[in-house]
C-alpha cells in the first residue's frame, strides 16, 4: 500500500511540474508576444530610414557603410522578433500531408545539415494528414536539424522519421496531450547528447548552453510553443555522448466530411 501511495505521490508532482510548465510557457507566450509586436514597430522605422540614409549616400563612404550596418543590425532583430511572436501565435492553419512537407523541405535541410553531417529521411509509407500551419512546422524541422548539427561539428549522422502513434488514456506524456491518434515526427542525432540538468531545461525560453552571441535559447522554446498551440507535443530523450532524440507528435486530422 506504502509503494502505491509514493507511486501517485511521484505522479502527482510530475503532473504538476508539467502543468507549471505549460502556464510558465503561456505567460512568456503573452509577453513575448506584446514586446515583440512593439518592437517590430520600432524596427521597421530603424529599417527603413536606415535604407532611404544610405541611398542618399555614395558607395564607398565610410558613413554609408555604418548605416547598412545599423540595417543589418536591425534586420536580425527583426528576425528575433518574428520568433517571439510565434509564442503567441498559432498560425494559419490548413489540412496538409506531413510527410509532403519533409519531402518539400528535404534540400533546404541537407543544406542546413552542411557536408559533415549525414542526413537519413525514413518517410512513413502512407500519408499522414494534420491540420497545421505548415511554415511553422518547416521551422520547427530546421530547427531541430539545426540542432543536430551543432551537436555534431566533428561530423555524424541524423535520422529524420515519421510515422503513426496512438495515445492511449493515462500514457505517462504531458498530461495535456488528448488521447487518439498522432503524427509523429522523430529527429535523432549522433551528437554529444545532454546531461539530465540540462535536458530538464531544454524547453525553457532562453536557456542555452552555447555561448554569447552563438545562441538565443528560443529555438527550442519556439518549438515546443508552436507544437503545443497545435495540440501536439515535444519530447526529448538525450544521453551524453550517445546524442539526442526529439519526438514531435502532432494531432492526425479527421477525414475530410462526405
Amino acid at each position: 500500500m506504502t509503494s502505491v501511495n509514493a507511486h501517485r505521490a511521484e505522479e502527482y508532482a510530475r503532473l504538476e511540474y508539467e502543468l507549471a510548465r505549460a502556464q510558465r510557457l503561456a505567460s512568456v507566450g503573452q509577453l513575448a508576444a506584446g514586446i515583440a509586436h512593439d518592437c517590430n514597430n520600432l524596427l521597421t522605422v530603424i529599417q527603413g530610414h536606415s535604407e532611404l540614409i544610405a541611398a542618399d549616400l555614395p558607395e564607398g563612404d565610410q558613413l554609408r557603410c555604418d548605416v547598412e550596418e545599423i540595417g543589418r543590425a536591425a534586420a536580425r532583430a527583426a528576425a528575433l522578433t518574428r520568433q517571439l511572436l510565434t509564442f503567441g501565435s498559432p498560425g494559419e492553419r490548413e489540412r496538409v500531408d506531413l510527410n509532403g512537407i519533409v519531402r518539400g523541405l528535404e534540400t533546404l535541410l541537407r543544406r542546413t545539415a552542411g557536408e559533415t553531417l549525414e542526413l537519413r529521411v525514413d518517410l512513413a509509407s502512407r500519408a499522414l494528414p494534420v491540420h497545421v500551419d505548415a511554415g511553422q512546422v518547416e521551422q520547427v524541422l530546421l530547427n531541430l536539424v539545426l540542432n543536430a548539427r551543432d551537436a555534431t561539428p566533428a561530423g555524424g549522422a541524423v535520422v529524420l522519421e515519421t510515422a503513426t502513434v496512438a495515445v492511449a488514456p493515462g500514457e505517462d506524456r504531458d498530461p495535456a496531450l488528448a488521447p487518439g491518434r498522432y503524427a509523429r515526427v522523430t529527429v535523432s542525432d549522433t551528437g554529444a547528447g545532454m546531461p539530465p540538468e540540462v535536458l530538464a531545461r531544454a524547453l525553457e525560453p532562453f536557456f542555452t548552453t552555447k555561448s554569447r552571441g552563438e545562441g538565443t535559447g528560443l529555438g527550442l522554446a519556439t518549438a515546443a510553443a508552436i507544437i503545443t498551440h497545435l495540440g501536439g507535443d515535444v519530447a526529448l530523450t538525450s544521453t551524453p555522448g550517445r546524442g539526442t532524440k526529439v519526438d514531435v507528435l502532432l494531432p492526425l486530422a479527421a477525414p475530410p466530411a462526405a
